[in-house]
């Protein structure tokens, strides 16, 4: 059946997320899951398309006194464009 499927593994009678897999959480616990595609459709294969970037950024936040990390998507040619910058201290020094 297609679509995304929590599962475990059963080892001497104790349920376990499968080591060799991605970590979910579904269902009030930890499990590993696939995601089984549909016949006949590739919304999830790659395409040749221009692709954006993922951006990894650290910040202080005033409401915790900590450094925080956070990931930020930036569309395809986004450094091309200067009309929307992000924040200064977000931009990648070069």
């Amino acid at each position: 059946m297609p679509g995304f499927h929590y599962y475990s593994i059963n080892v001497d009678g104790i349920f376990i997320k499968d080591p060799g897999s991605e970590t979910f959480y579904g269902v009030s616990r930890q499990y590993s899951g696939i995601e089984l595609p549909e016949s006949g459709v590739d919304f999830y294969q790659p395409k040749n398309v221009p692709h954006g970037e993922v951006r990894e950024r650290w910040h202080h936040s005033a409401i915790t006194e900590s450094w925080r990390r956070c990931y930020i998507y930036t569309p395809p040619g986004y450094d091309a464009v200067k009309t929307n910058p992000l924040p200064a201290a977000w931009r990648r020094r070069r």
